[in-house]
């Protein structure tokens, strides 16, 4: 739409018509709004309603009223607009929010409005949906509106899942369904802005909640008018499903399939547990459409059962075929397939296949590597560890299993895994790193078939086939993580405790639509009134960007990462940094001069324990580090401190003292040998480029358990009584580059 810009947006509202805190009356309405539409720190009416009591009895002027803060408008926008009724096929009540809503304001936000891709972007290297088959092959992004006007396609992700709607231990599943725009960039999908709650209900199906959204998106096919915030005009805009996020339950239930007990146990092609490491004929959706349409020609129960156990299909409504292909539109995600599925499996079998003596060396070293409660008693609860327990384990398994002495069979098993995890974690994919991906994969899967042929039953070790695929077709797996849909089911629950729970749909779809029109508002989003697009006045989006609205809006504030920056500065008693007026250092000296500093210059040092890494990293004295030395080869050392310099004339400089060390040029695991020397090498702090992940070689070392009378601190107070731990000799410099690190 070509209007005018004057017609399309308004100037922020400053004018004496109009109130200094537009949208909101005055600022106190604007705080009760952000208090009473936050989805991390719900809180109830009633103590809303005590808070504008408290605000009234201390003389507090313009004080809203608990009803109009419920009813508020924003400009012409409503929450009740955001949100639609639908019932089951039984019946049931089910409440969703609109999609067509929620990229109606997406596009109308400054932020995301520039970071979306538009359009398919044909590359040689994968590093977005964008470049994937899906965008480039099945969508149409060159639309029109019926009456001739360029048609704005906005793709996105639908996550579906269970989470429990009770803290006891007795489940009750809430099915939930979120969102997220799929041409939002990669490094943007874990934070919890870009992530929107759709639906939630418990008594009724989760494909009942789907229909509600799918029948939106095809009610708006034609466009609905919104306004472009990154090209200042209006615009029309459709969404269209890119993919469904799914762990492998819900894969199978939106692909009709039965699940990993069909003797076909893959929902993406014909291949069964004796043919784990070959891809089988593709599923379709047609012949999926045909087996449901025999299995209900069948009369009998028994026959129903065997054809579905023989054929894996399963009976049930789906609207998912209306909108896209679940056999090769539901990626397999890295969090269920790696951790929770290989990673956890492979660890099990492991720890269920060595000595108790083995397993007691294995958890002492890795305590030694990783102290503190995450991997305290982990071969005791391996049952009932998180995803990332078993993401972070794996990363150090190869080189904790070498020096606990685990067999070797097992070793290389978790190195291969190890590899694989390392890679399929990156952010870009060439033609050639697919290539090599699958080979890691073949000489995994004929690793678990020689050494433990168990693990072949799992269906998850041939799902590792179909990831090149999904790679290829929706963009690196890092696109379709579902980390970050995991975390936000805390907000779900913790809204769920704040309702009397007799309307968990209901009172779920008009908390978040309450709070994603809040969050639009404060974070500069533009909204309609009379026909014309503005944003909040410049007292709310400063209010916006302070760090305790934000945190209310769930928003991580940014903090401030400079590189090279010194911090951590040592100082005296009464707080100030501690200033030495000469060093005796002779390589500093030289390295002073190097920075046209000489102690003609009357220079001050001041020291410091931390510094900034050019990739953000925050490095600690003892640290291992990665760092161009003055010749700009890349090297790893020791952080020992960070030197400020302040010559009496020019700059400042900034110095890092680091340990060097050389590499020997063997390997271990696949692991680089560093030997670390005495020698101080001193570097601008620019050149400290991120933490490196060295740890001590144990096992070359000779380091020991050892059992004795040890200092413990149990409930603060320092308790010694008798246990095993675990004794480094530190005498011996050699250690390990960690090349499993992701």
């Amino acid at each position: 739409m070509d209007d005018d810009l004057s017609e399309d947006v308004g100037e922020q509202a400053t004018s004496k018509t109009e109130p200094q805190w537009f949208p909101f009356k005055s600022k106190a309405e604007l705080l009760m709004y952000v208090l009473m539409n936050s989805t991390t720190h719900p809180v109830s009416d009633e103590i809303v309603k005590f808070i504008i009591f408290m605000m009234g009895e201390l003389n507090v002027t313009d004080v809203p009223t608990l009803q109009s803060l419920k009813n508020k408008k924003i400009g012409d926008f409503s929450w009740k607009d955001f949100v639609t009724k639908s019932t089951s096929k039984d019946g049931i009540p089910v409440w969703s929010m609109k999609p067509s809503q929620i990229l109606k304001l997406n596009m109308a936000h400054p932020k995301i409005s520039k970071s979306l891709k538009r359009n398919a972007d044909i590359s040689d290297i994968i590093t977005h949906p964008a470049n994937g088959k899906k965008w480039i092959e099945d969508l149409n992004f060159n639309s029109k509106t019926p009456d001739g006007q360029s048609l704005i396609t906005i793709p996105f992700n639908m996550f579906l899942d269970d989470t429990s709607t009770h803290k006891s231990r007795r489940w009750m599943p809430l099915h939930c369904i979120q969102m997220q725009l799929s041409g939002i960039p990669i490094d943007m999908r874990q934070k919890q802005e870009t992530i929107q709650f759709l639906g939630a209900t418990e008594k009724a199906d989760i494909m009942d909640v789907a229909k509600i959204i799918i029948d939106d998106i095809k009610s708006n096919r034609n466009g609905i008018e919104t306004f472009d915030a990154a090209n200042k005009k209006k615009c029309f805009v459709k969404g269209i499903v890119d993919c469904v996020v799914a762990d492998f339950n819900m894969m199978s239930f939106c692909c009709n399939h039965l699940g990993a007990t069909a003797q076909k146990y893959c929902p993406k092609c014909y291949a069964d547990a004796d043919h784990f490491m070959s891809l089988c004929k593709k599923r379709t959706p047609a012949d999926t459409k045909l087996q449901l349409s025999r299995l209900d020609l069948r009369s009998l129960e028994k026959d129903k059962k065997k054809f579905r156990k023989k054929k894996g299909v399963k009976e049930h409504d789906n609207v998912m075929w209306d909108v896209l292909d679940p056999h090769r539109d539901i990626p397999v995600g890295l969090l269920h397939l790696l951790p929770l599925g290989l990673i956890k499996h492979l660890i099990q079998y492991i720890f269920n296949n060595i000595g108790e003596n083995v397993k007691t060396k294995l958890m002492q070293h890795l305590l030694s590597i990783k102290p503190g409660a995450q991997f305290h008693d982990f071969d005791k609860h391996l049952g009932s560890r998180q995803g990332k327990d078993f993401k972070e384990y794996l990363q150090i398994a190869p080189i904790n299993m070498l020096y606990a002495g685990v067999p070797r069979r097992y070793i290389k098993m978790a190195t291969s895994l190890a590899l694989i995890q390392k890679k399929l974690n990156e952010t870009s994919f060439r033609s050639e790193d697919l290539d090599q991906i699958r080979e890691d994969i073949r000489e995994y899967q004929q690793l678990i078939y020689q050494y433990a042929p168990e693990l072949t039953r799992k269906v998850k070790a041939h799902l590792l086939l179909h990831l090149v695929d999904d790679i290829e077709r929706h963009g690196p797996p890092s696109g379709f993580l579902e980390d970050g849909f995991e975390k936000k089911h805390g907000n779900i629950r913790n809204l769920i405790f704040q309702q009397n729970q007799k309307a968990r749909s209901r009172d779920t779809a008009f908390k978040f639509a309450q709070n994603f029109l809040c969050f639009h508002v404060l974070t500069g989003g533009y909204f309609e009134r009379s026909r014309i697009w503005t944003q909040a006045s410049s007292k709310v989006l400063k209010c916006g960007e302070k760090g305790s609205i934000l945190k209310f809006l769930g928003i991580a504030p940014e903090k401030s990462k400079i590189p090279g920056r010194v911090s951590l500065l040592k100082r005296d008693g009464n707080g100030h940094p501690i200033v030495e007026r000469e060093t005796q250092d002779a390589l500093l000296r030289i390295t002073l001069q190097m920075e046209s500093i000489v102690e003609n210059d009357n220079y001050t040092i001041e020291r410091g324990t931390g510094v900034c890494a050019q990739n953000g990293d925050l490095i600690h004295a003892g640290d291992w580090v990665k760092y161009r030395n003055i010749n700009s080869n890349i090297c790893y050392g020791n952080f020992k401190e960070a030197l400020k310099i302040c010559p009496k004339r020019g700059s400042v400089k900034l110095i890092a003292v680091v340990l060097k060390c050389t590499i020997t040029g063997d390997k271990v695991l696949q692991c680089p040998v560093l030997n670390l020397s005495n020698l101080k090498e001193y570097v601008p702090t620019l050149q400290i480029l991120s933490k490196s992940p060295v740890i001590h070689n144990c096992q070359e070392a000779r380091c020991k358990v050892i059992e004795g009378l040890n200092t413990e601190k149990i409930e603060q107070e320092n308790i010694v009584r008798r246990s095993v731990t675990f004794k480094h000799k530190l005498q011996c410099q050699i250690y390990l580059l960690n090349v499993f690190k992701l």
